[in-house]
């Protein structure tokens, strides 16, 4: 099974170099190109490339603007910049671009760039798929499966279930108004309903919080995974995850909340950015290297 990929650059030129060297490289097929931001974005929504390579510097839409967008309706995309600007880095980060290309690089470096995603687990499960498709070994290794392994060994020693989402106050913390305030919410949530309330425009739904596995930004919406289930609403991320308990929910990334109950393995992917393989559902979310620093902290 082909990867499919977006290519947006307003120069024709370096357009042609990424294509042909995405076509050499094997495994994928390109779904589009794209001269500007904006016909990047149409694109990206009607084709759903996995991964989309953006030029930053563009008409209509810059690339970070593009690349917030397409984040906000698939955030498991694979999103490359090539820039002749280095100063934008920092914006990258942001989104957690999978790699920053500076132009002019070495087309060596960009199949290192193209070799790295199709190691991704994801795209190596889906190839297997497509040749068996009885097959569901989510957990799939490869060459890099001991280094994938001991990554999260920690994340699989048993996790402990004190304070592993949202700030960590340390012992020692003066009291103070931010202090109240979060022990305030501390004892909110520690009393926190059972049962989550979620309403579109079916109606309402009563979840029971601890089957939920995942909570993620989807389609310019939030979703609700258990593992017999999804429920979509036009609540926030940050409105969901106010009602969940900080002692089994982590807001991993800007568009994961997870219950670390669930985990059941993580490992690199990209420059700032871990995958998360949960249990009881096929669905996976990223991971920030901050969160994964955190959750090292509570492992010990």
């Amino acid at each position: 099974m082909s990867i499919k990929v977006l290519i947006a650059d307003d120069d024709e030129g370096m357009r042609l170099v990424l294509k042909k060297a995405v076509e050499r490289s094997g495994g994928f097929v390109i779904a589009g190109e794209a001269e500007d931001g904006g016909a990047a974005l149409r694109l990206f929504e009607s084709e759903r490339p996995a991964v989309v390579f953006l030029d930053v510097e563009m008409p209509v839409m810059s690339g970070i603007d593009c690349a917030r967008r397409i984040a906000d309706i698939d955030p498991r995309t694979v999103i490359i910049f090539a820039t002749a600007h280095e100063s934008y880095m920092p914006e990258a980060f942001e989104v957690y671009a999978f790699d920053y290309l500076v132009k002019p690089f070495r087309i060596q470096r960009l199949e290192q760039t193209l070799g790295r995603i199709k190691s991704i687990g994801r795209f190596r499960h889906e190839a297997y798929e497509s040749r068996e498709q009885d097959s569901r070994d989510i957990g799939q290794g490869g060459r890099d499966s001991g280094h994938r392994d001991r990554e999260s060994e920690k994340a699989s020693r048993g996790i402990e279930q004190d304070g592993c989402g949202g700030e960590q106050s340390s012992p020692g913390k003066t009291s103070g108004p931010d202090n109240a305030a979060q022990k305030t919410d501390a004892a909110r949530k520690s009393n926190a309903p059972r049962k989550l309330i979620i309403r579109n425009r079916e109606g309402i739904s009563l979840v029971d919080v601890e089957e939920i596995i995942l909570v993620q930004r989807e389609d310019k919406a939030t979703a609700v995974y258990t593992s017999g289930s999804r429920y979509v609403t036009s609540e926030s991320l940050g409105d969901i995850g106010r009602k969940l308990d900080d002692s089994a929910f982590m807001r991993c990334h800007k568009s994961y909340i997870i219950n670390i109950n669930y985990i059941d393995r993580i490992y690199p992917y990209g420059r700032w950015t871990y995958i998360v393989k949960l249990k009881g559902t096929d669905k996976d979310a990223l991971m920030t290297r901050e969160s994964f620093e955190k959750l090292e902290e509570i492992l010990g």
